[in-house]
């Protein structure tokens, strides 16, 4: 029977989850195909089929090998299964903990387990079916040789289950093979059961009349037709368990050989590593789950029926029923028959139901073990006995592979906050049911031997094949009444899998969206892919001619300071030079990014090795400019966006390196790093180095004292030379000069570019509408901007329009035409910025010219990044990753407070807070209302006023965790302040029924509940009562159809999960 396919895939997800230090590369970069051969899925499906050979072998033979063959007394041997058992179900996770720890070699990090445990496993396997010479030591030998092959089989198992994540970053692709591997399975455990059971069945060794000992060594006293025909036939059967166990071991190997040279393991993609779990803490929180503690309990007592009856039923056709020449036959057509049955059984819980298809399945075995027992012995009717109950074998060992994902996702739904687990719920369902088969043997085993089994007596006590009857049909039944009498309480059904389906489908929308949107943007063609050739050809040919000073100028010009000139100039002699420019993936970018764009085209014409680094880590960092949940989609867009602009300005992107922040920052040697580097740094020359680029804030975070050390260890991390940005950067840059060689490394060269004036005059910024034209603005935007830009004549400072011309437009085109009415001079084409500063200096040429000239030059770089973001998947990550409702321009500068009605109405506003009620009175005043006193995790506990008492008794109050709006203005009822409103669900009508709303279990007082999409607002000091935000924001605060507290159909959270109530579906909450 199979041994639970496909359990210890899931059982290792967690060695997915190691990040990678050595690939630094943008995730979202992804292969758009990566289809798999045939010829590998094969070699891939056939490395599964040794485990289920070998089991299949030692699952319904070992016990009777060890009885008659090995000569064991039924307590040792029972010993030795329930050990074996035990054990193997421990080096599971214990396997799986090392393996996740493994190094990436030249082969992988699965294979060479794979390899190096497959010798050490057919040794250990061929071993189990030899009987020593030295009865004193059979014990140890079968305990020691059977626990070994347990372990080394786990070895193997272990990592070539978690082997489907890196065959092939293709979804698709890895089902396929999963789909060949369980096909090429299923033949395993009939190729176990043909070979080990028709070898051993030719063997024919002859039973020993009941009375003679067997399990003496000195057989030499017997008589001598006791001697001879018994002793030689006894070691003709051994004989046969080695050439079955030979034969099993040459499969074993093969299957290796094929799967090492058939399948290439592919480098794991860099994930974000979740904490470990340990064991008992992983217990507590499967278990905690109803549905899957059903699930597992129920399943657990008919996997023991079948257990019990796999275990026992070759002595069972032996000695009870007297076919001892033909049991294996009989175990082959039960195999046979479960197999074809499987297809049979997938359709059945299609069309019925799985909790249905559990009833009919396990059930339909009952009659069959009744009959095998009560029916006199027949060989046909034993087969057809056994080819029926067959059918029900593959309902039991099918069912529970297909109902754990349904639990998993029911966990999901309850607790969408808290992912990632599903290892532990499939580990654990492993660890019981083997731990349960070891118990099954085990206690077999030494029933017989209370029972008073004969060794390979040709008949046994009348108390033995009692007990057989027992454990193959009494017990069986017994254990799937109790197993199926838990599953009437198991609470998923049809209806329910469908919600959740539905459910988890809502909630993964953003997530599946953003990942095909990825996929679908890195096949896209470049808007303009034909003019790129040619200016790659160019720079490579420019780079190669150009002399060191050449470069040294070209890369320098319009720079407004280099720190590390000469070295700049000793390693331009050498070799070309290593740069890298970084952006924080926060605001939108807009047309000051030029800038650096047309630097970035100025280093690859001097043959420079260009890294653009999107910072997603430093855009949290700094103040949460970036929510954590929008970082990927930020990412995504910049890199879109700034490939379109590199692309319109006629860069090579071949050229080019795309480096994600947390591809490589979360790494363990860069998060040593900077511990080491926050050790050095103080806190005052931290402030200071961010001062110009970090959210200067009254009350500064310790994540932007963070952010300036980040950076400078970025440039050790990227293995650049140089670093390229904004003059803003200069204190970062002389921090990096300062401490990088206080920890080992090498000072960087530093260039920098001069800061573009915003149209308003200052700098250009994302969060500032006004100061800056946005790369997606339509024509008529640009214009009315560019009208509205500080453009006074013959003022050259401070002048945007000005400096567009100089750092963009100049080093493009090497030239700039201001287009006018011939009356005013008509147009003129200036080759020299100066020029253009002079005469606009001298009012020959007007703003207005300027403008006009500037808005006719930027529409065209523009224009093709428009026209590629008019596609639906751009168009849908551009709204993706900048949500409307998240958006808060903020007033004036000087009074941030000063909004509009719609911006300012926000739930990130509201104060929610987790408490705890301390204690619970009636008010004195009024007999409707309750006094109560609940922590809200400050110095001291608050009073609130509830009118809950026609609601909720005092008892069910007390003590109990509750939700909060603590920023309310304080009011008096009945003569007491309320200093908070506790938040509960309502549904109107005869009776109203009002429920307090639940937080997540765990949750602790002060816990901050927020709307998804607002985690990063602040909350308003004290809500004005006459603003009325509370009120308007009510309006549409609601309960689910799955009792969820939303707000716009947006849940109401936690860190910890989904606020709930418990029973009023669509209700409101006030």
């Amino acid at each position: 029977m199979a041994r639970g396919e496909g359990a210890e895939q899931y059982s290792n997800t967690s060695l997915l989850q190691k990040p990678s230090p050595d690939g630094i590369k943008l995730a979202a970069k992804r292969e758009s195909t990566e289809r798999l051969s045939i010829c590998s899925k094969l070699c891939y499906a056939i490395g599964g089929a040794p485990y289920q050979i070998t089991g299949c072998a030692i699952g319904f033979f070992l016990q009777i090998y060890l009885l008659d063959v090995a000569l064991l007394d039924p307590f040792y041997a029972s010993i030795i299964l329930f050990v074996g058992r035990a054990w193997d179900a421990i080096t599971d996770p214990t396997v799986g903990f090392l393996v996740s720890r493994s190094p990436w070699t030249r082969f992988g990090r699965m294979m060479p387990w794979i390899v190096l445990s497959t010798p050490l496993a057919v040794l250990c396997y061929f071993l189990i079916w030899y009987v020593p010479s030295v009865d004193e030591g059979k014990v140890v030998w079968y305990l020691f040789f059977y626990c070994s092959f347990q372990t080394l089989q786990t070895c193997f198992h272990v990592p070539y289950s978690a082997l489907t994540m890196f065959i092939s970053t293709e979804q698709k692709e890895r089902d396929s093979a999963t789909a060949y591997r369980m096909t090429v399975e299923v033949l395993g455990t009939l190729i176990g059961t043909a070979v080990q059971g028709q070898i051993v069945g030719m063997a024919n060794a002859p039973c020993i009349s009941t009375g003679e000992d067997l399990n003496s060594t000195d057989l030499q006293v017997s008589t001598e037709v006791n001697i001879t025909e018994p002793h030689v036939s006894l070691q003709h059967l051994r004989n046969a368990y080695m050439i079955a166990s030979g034969v099993i071991c040459s499969i074993y190997v093969v299957c290796a050989l094929v799967l090492f040279l058939g399948v290439k393991e592919q480098k794991e993609t860099c994930r974000v590593r979740t904490e470990p779990m340990s064991f008992f803490q992983g217990i507590r929180m499967v278990m905690g789950h109803g549905p899957y503690a059903k699930l597992v309990m129920g399943f657990l007592f008919t996997s023991l029926a079948f257990m019990f009856l796999e275990g026992n039923f070759a002595l069972f056709c032996s000695y009870t029923l007297g076919f001892r020449n033909d049991f294996q036959n009989i175990l082959l057509v039960i195999m046979l028959s479960a197999t074809l049955a499987i297809p049979f059984w997938q359709w059945f819980l299609t069309k019925f139901g799985k909790k249905t298809a559990v009833y009919v399945g396990t059930t339909s075995v009952v009659p069959f073990l009744v009959s095998v027992v009560l029916v006199p012995s027949s060989l046909i009717v034993t087969y057809i006995v056994s080819f029926a109950a067959g059918v029900s074998v593959a309902a039991a060992f099918l069912l529970p592979w297909s109902m754990l994902p349904d639990v998993v996702d029911d966990f999901k739904v309850q607790n969408p906050e808290s992912q990632g687990h599903e290892a532990i719920f499939y580990s654990f369902y492993v660890f019981f049911t083997k731990f349960a088969s070891g118990v099954s043997l085990g206690v077999s085993t030494l029933s017989l031997d209370f029972a008073g089994y004969v060794t390979r007596g040709c008949t046994q006590p009348a108390e033995v094949d009692l007990t057989l009857k027992i454990l193959v049909s009494a017990a069986p039944i017994i254990l799937i009444i109790i197993g199926l009498l838990i599953f009437i309480s198991y609470p998923i059904n049809e209806e329910k899998r469908q919600g959740n389906r539905k459910l988890l489908n809502e909630q993964r929308e953003n997530e599946v969206d953003s990942e095909t949107d990825s996929t679908e943007l890195n096949v896209e063609e470049p808007v303009t892919g034909t003019r790129f050739s040619a200016t790659t050809e160019a720079a490579d040919i420019m780079g190669e001619q150009l002399s060191p000073d050449e470069k040294f100028k070209l890369i320098t010009r319009n720079l407004q300071e280099v720190l590390g000139e000469e070295r700049l100039k000793e390693i331009l002699k050498e070799r070309e030079l290593k740069v890298y420019w970084g952006t924080a993936t926060t605001g939108k970018p807009h047309v000051a990014y030029f800038v650096p764009m047309s630097k970035i085209a100025d280093f690859l014409k001097a043959g420079c090795e260009v890294t653009i680094l999107f910072a997603d880590l430093h855009a949290y960092l700094d103040n949460m400019k970036a929510p954590w949940e929008l970082l990927e989609l930020r990412v995504q867009y910049y890199e879109q966006i700034i490939k379109a602009m590199l692309e319109s300005i006629g860069v090579p992107l071949d050229k080019l390196k795309f480096v994600k922040g947390t591809d490589y920052q979360l790494s363990r040697e860069y998060t040593l790093d900077v511990y080491r580097l926050s050790s050095m740094v103080t806190e005052h020359d931290a402030k200071k180095a961010g001062a110009e680029v970090v959210k200067q804030v009254e009350h500064p975070l310790l994540s932007g004292l963070l952010y300036p050390g980040l950076q400078a260890l970025d440039e050790e991390y990227l293995k650049v030379d140089a670093q390229f940005g904004g003059v803003d950067q200069r204190k970062i840059f002389t921090l990096a000069e300062k401490y990088l060689p206080s920890l080992g490394y090498t000072k960087r060269i530093h260039m920098m570019n001069p800061m573009v004036p915003g149209l308003t005059g200052g700098k250009m910024s994302s969060s500032e509408e006004e100061s800056k034209i946005d790369l997606l603005d339509k024509n008529q935007e640009v214009k009315k901007k560019l009208k509205k830009a500080f453009c006074e004549p013959g003022n050259v400072e401070n002048n945007g329009v000005l400096s567009f011309v100089k750092h963009v437009l100049f080093p493009l085109h090497s030239e700039f035409m201001i287009k006018r009415d011939p009356k005013w001079g008509g147009d003129k084409v200036y080759k020299d910025y100066e020029e253009v500063e002079k005469d606009f200096a001298a009012e020959q040429i007007h703003p207005g010219d300027l403008k006009a000239s500037v808005e006719l030059a930027l529409n065209k770089l523009l224009d093709p990044i428009r026209k590629k973001f008019e596609t639906p998947v751009l168009k849908k990550l551009t709204a993706s990753a900048y949500p409307e409702p998240s958006k808060n321009k903020g007033g004036a500068k000087g009074n941030p407070k000063q909004t509009t009605d719609e911006e300012d109405v926000i739930p990130s506003r509201l104060d929610i807070r987790v408490g705890k009620v301390i204690s619970v009175e009636k008010h004195p005043d009024a007999d409707s209302l309750y006094l109560e006193k609940i922590d809200v995790g400050e110095e001291q506990p608050r009073t609130v006023v509830s009118g809950l008492v026609a609601y909720i008794s005092q008892e069910q109050l007390q003590d109990r965790l509750v939700v909060l709006l603590c920023n309310l203005k304080p009011q008096k009822m009945r003569g007491i302040e309320s200093q908070a409103m506790l938040l509960c669900a309502s549904i109107e009508g005869e009776p109203r029924k009002v429920e307090p709303l639940d937080p997540p279990e765990g949750s602790a007082p002060g816990d901050r509940v927020f709307v998804e999409g607002y985690e990063s607002g602040k909350p308003d000091d004290e809500l004005k009562p006459k603003k009325k935000v509370f009120e308007k924001l009510q309006v549409d605060l609601k309960i689910s159809g799955e009792c969820a507290a939303q707000w716009k159909d947006q849940n109401l959270m936690t860190k910890l999960g989904q606020i709930t109530c418990k029973t009023l579906k669509g209700g409101n909450i006030s």
